[in-house]
């Protein structure tokens, strides 16, 4: 069942290309939605946003997020009574496009205050959006460090949480300006040092 809802979620999020400059999003719907930036196409053209499909960067780290929230919500021990849900949003390798679909992670907050309560309009009534937008828990992305400097810096303003799996700018470990934002690789200051250790150990000139 998993499998098939992937597959059926890229079969969606690819279809939207088709349909011209929509946004390509795709929704699943939980108690706790995290939200997903993954470059699922490339760049793309002077004509165009987005590119050809990106399989490896984009397509598979999407299939790893649904496939991981599948199997957290089939067990029962890990949240109980708690269903993760996703909104998955495509950055086509581009952070100026990352920055503009990574407004849907924030429109919720932008109808409450600083402290979580709601702004109250000048005739008394409660700011509210029209299409009601998913509260986001969360963000899992992006994928390149320029993608996820952008993101963090809007994230950050609404105190949403934003992790890593790619991006290894030593930028990003500023935490005075990222706060908000952690990452699951390690920065290439770091992989740079553990490849020279690794030389340096078995004596290695030549790789």
């Amino acid at each position: 069942m998993g499998s098939l809802l992937g597959l059926l979620a890229l079969l969606l999020l690819w279809g939207a290309v088709a349909e011209g400059p929509t946004k390509k999003v795709l929704t699943l719907e939980g108690d706790l939605v995290l939200g997903g930036l993954f470059p699922v196409h490339q760049k793309g053209g002077p004509a165009e946003e987005c590119g050809p499909v990106n399989e490896h960067r984009g397509i598979q780290r999407l299939e790893a997020m649904l496939f991981a929230l599948d199997r957290i919500n089939r067990d029962p021990r890990l949240l109980p009574g708690v269903r993760l849900g996703a909104h998955i949003l495509d950055s086509c390798s581009k952070d100026t496009h990352a920055l503009e679909q990574a407004l849907d992670f924030v429109r919720a907050s932008l109808s409450r205050g600083a402290d979580g309560s709601r702004h109250i309009c000048p005739d008394g009534s409660y700011a509210t959006h029209g299409d009601a937008p998913t509260a986001i828990t969360g963000v899992i992305g992006g994928s390149y460090s320029d993608v996820s400097i952008q993101v963090a810096n809007l994230l950050r303003l609404f105190q949403i949480p934003q992790i890593s799996y790619a991006s290894t700018s030593a930028k990003l470990s500023d935490k005075s300006r990222y706060d908000y934002f952690a990452r699951t690789v390690p920065p290439d200051f770091f992989q740079a040092k553990a490849m020279a250790e690794i030389l340096r150990f078995f004596n290695w000139t030549y790789v």
